[in-house]
């Protein structure tokens, strides 16, 4: 009875179960034995030249990793990398994305989508996982959801990555500037949303990324999560959603339920009057502003040129 040797099932145990004929060739398995192995139901073929442990669930990671097995030049982008990272506001795609080079030969299978790009580098494109699978890097990844997704979801998904420190502004930029150009789909739509990130740090929430870019389309010069440092209180730094600086004046966002509740309302009061401390006037938004959208940007609106006069005439 042929066995696995010792090599070819610590191959498995660390690439989630799949093993390529030239591995199994690597780890001592002759052409003989591996259809041996097969005809006794110890491996079963999952593609072109790549096989698995038998009976083991096909995982969306055990999918994705065949997959670049299959296709060594790609890697795996647009919603499934998007899952295996765990981004939220992604869209709902069981097939796997997988991105090849230009001019590479493509063979239409089930459940796999494929794009081709003009370029593709290690380290900046993509990055190898110890199980062997080629994922997108963060910037690489949010230039390709670009061709999939609103300019509002992207805008949403970067502030995400940034937030996490996945990947920073000049990251982003540099991918625009090596693989964007006309022609390539979803170019136009990530540079809008790049170049239109306003200062400061990383939106928390879907609301701060709407909310921050009708302001500053109304010409509002908004920063995010903006850091009072000098309450002379004593207490912890305060942070504000939206802010203008030189204003004194902020917005803070309050959608989750937390905000409602008895302790979660007195600490947003508690952090109001210590703003007011250092005349920082800080205006909330709620949920209920938020489904009235347009008035609620026609209110702030107002509250920011009431904010200017009031300073000035001082």
């Amino acid at each position: 009875m042929v066995v696995l040797p010792p090599a070819a099932v610590q191959h498995l145990s660390q690439h989630c179960g799949l093993i390529s004929t030239h591995d199994l060739a690597r780890c001592g398995v002759t052409d003989w034995e591996r259809r041996q192995l097969l005809r006794a139901h110890v491996l079963e073929p999952v593609g072109l030249s790549t096989y698995r442990l038998s009976g083991m669930p096909a995982s969306l990671v055990e999918r994705a990793t065949s997959t670049v097995l299959r296709h060594p030049a790609g890697y795996v982008t647009g919603p499934t990398a998007a899952r295996l990272d765990g981004l939220r506001n992604v869209p709902a795609d069981e097939r796997v994305h997988l991105m090849l080079p230009r001019g590479a030969a493509v063979r239409k299978e089930p459940g796999i989508v494929v794009r081709q790009s003009v370029s593709i580098e290690a380290g900046r494109d993509y990055r190898l996982l110890g199980s062997g699978l080629r994922i997108a890097t963060a910037s690489r990844l949010a230039f390709d959801l670009a061709a999939l997704v609103s300019v509002d979801r992207l805008a949403y998904i970067v502030e995400d990555m940034v937030f996490r420190h996945w990947t920073t502004r000049a990251q982003l930029a540099a991918i625009a500037r090596a693989v964007g150009g006309r022609g390539v789909k979803g170019s136009t739509r990530f540079a809008e949303v790049v170049l239109d990130r306003m200062p400061g740090g990383a939106h928390e929430s879907n609301g701060e990324v709407r909310l921050g870019t009708a302001l500053r389309n109304r010409g509002i010069p908004l920063e995010s999560q903006v850091r009072l440092l000098d309450i002379p209180d004593g207490g912890n730094p305060v942070r504000v959603d939206l802010a203008v600086p030189h204003l004194r004046w902020g917005i803070e966002i309050d959608l989750h339920p937390r905000h409602f509740w008895g302790n979660g309302s007195a600490h947003d009061a508690r952090r109001d009057r210590r703003c007011q401390l250092i005349d920082w006037q800080v205006s909330r938004v709620g949920r209920l502003d938020m489904a009235d959208f347009d008035n609620l940007v026609d209110e702030l609106w107002r509250l920011y040129l009431a904010r200017i006069q009031a300073l000035t005439t001082r």
